[in-house]
């Protein structure tokens, strides 16, 4: 059993770190995907545990840098990984982070949101995504979330206009105009293309927002940026903190997607949002985890941040058509309201992970 509560300090005695592939049901801009990576820490401290997760399998950099955790007072946190020049982390960063606080959460019987800072929100809509064949199937998927009680959409797109035109209205056809429908282009049109009419076009088919319409920095973007059209949304800039203060300043973009899996600390994301809300910037939690642990702790996030807009982290079982591989927050009303239980809620179910596991490795 653990031994009893308060513990200072919480030396970290053991890291597991857990990797894989998860089968998935995706169509982007740039293609379609069977399988995505995965990868999970462990850690171990005083009879507690903390879970992690991210995108990025790297699996010989997390376990180098969890060999350098050992001994190491978990309570620190993020206090215990140092930024590069550019004020970013590497990407397996973000599983061991997520872990430290779910670790410090369950030995302090905190949650993870009164660890961040505390919520500004409990109740914290979601907007699950939708990923088409088509657009008869956009329109019958948007439809059976909104049943679901979803008051928030997002779509990917595929960087053709007369399809993604296609695709908004089938949607809007199906759940009508009161529901906030976010774009996802993953950066594939053309520059030329959108400042041609594209996005007044999809504006005036029911699309409000369109995240990484093209490839392009701060300048560029402020170019396209114009009243008529879709609001613009970024999720590509905002992985640096250079290139999202410069879009900021030049005014070139209307909100931000903090992508789970690419923020590096649980902190820096605090940061970026903080930033997005001094330049008055919207900000919205996109959805890039598959096992569940991510999605939870993001939840949490989000409702720290007090999101101007929903979440979009639901987790690979929503968006992405995989089976539900971990316990996690409970959706109601097309919302999550965070527990205040220790840590962030969510653990694998360790039958089903095994299912899908390439190694594990125990760092002592």
């Amino acid at each position: 059993m653990p031994i009893a509560r308060p513990i200072s300090p919480l030396p970290i005695e053991r890291v597991d770190v857990y990797w894989g592939q998860v089968p998935v049901d995706c169509h982007f801009s740039y293609g379609s995907p069977d399988t995505f990576d995965f990868l999970l820490t462990c850690v171990h401290s005083c009879g507690y545990v903390g879970w992690g997760e991210t995108l990025i399998a790297q699996v010989e950099a997390c376990c180098d840098h969890a060999a350098r955790l050992l001994g190491q007072d978990a309570g620190l946190l993020d206090a215990l990984f140092e930024l590069d020049v550019e004020g970013r982390s590497d990407l397996y960063v973000e599983s061991l982070s997520m872990a430290l606080y779910d670790l410090v959460g369950q030995a302090s019987a905190k949650p993870l949101h009164a660890l961040l800072g505390g919520a500004r929100r409990k109740v914290v809509p979601l907007m699950p995504c939708i990923f088409p064949e088509d657009a008869e199937d956009a329109g019958r998927k948007a439809k059976a979330l909104v049943d679901q009680g979803m008051n928030h959409l997002k779509v990917k797109l595929m960087a053709d206009s007369e399809v993604d035109l296609t695709t908004v209205r089938a949607i809007r056809r199906a759940v009508g105009s009161n529901i906030p429908l976010q774009g996802d282009a993953n950066e594939g049109y053309a520059f030329d293309d959108l400042s041609g009419g594209v996005l007044a076009a999809l504006k005036t088919n029911g699309l409000d927002v369109i995240e990484d319409p093209c490839k392009g920095g701060p300048a560029e973007y402020a170019r396209l940026r114009r009243s008529g059209h879709s609001l613009i949304m970024v999720d590509e800039m905002a992985r640096h903190d250079a290139l999202l203060g410069e879009a900021m300043e030049l005014g070139a973009i209307d909100g931000v997607n903090l992508h789970p899996c690419q923020q590096g600390t649980l902190s820096h994301a605090l940061d970026r949002a903080g930033t997005a809300q001094s330049f008055e910037v919207s900000e919205v939690v996109g959805g890039t985890g598959f096992i569940g642990i991510g999605t939870a702790a993001y939840q949490h996030l989000a409702g720290v941040i007090g999101l101007s807009g929903p979440c979009g982290e639901l987790g690979g079982a929503f968006d992405h058509g995989q089976p539900i591989l971990c316990d996690n927050l409970a959706i109601k009303d097309g919302c999550v309201e965070l527990p205040d239980t220790p840590g962030h809620g969510a653990r694998p179910r360790m039958e089903l992970l095994e299912r899908v596991l390439c190694g594990k490795r125990t760092i002592i």
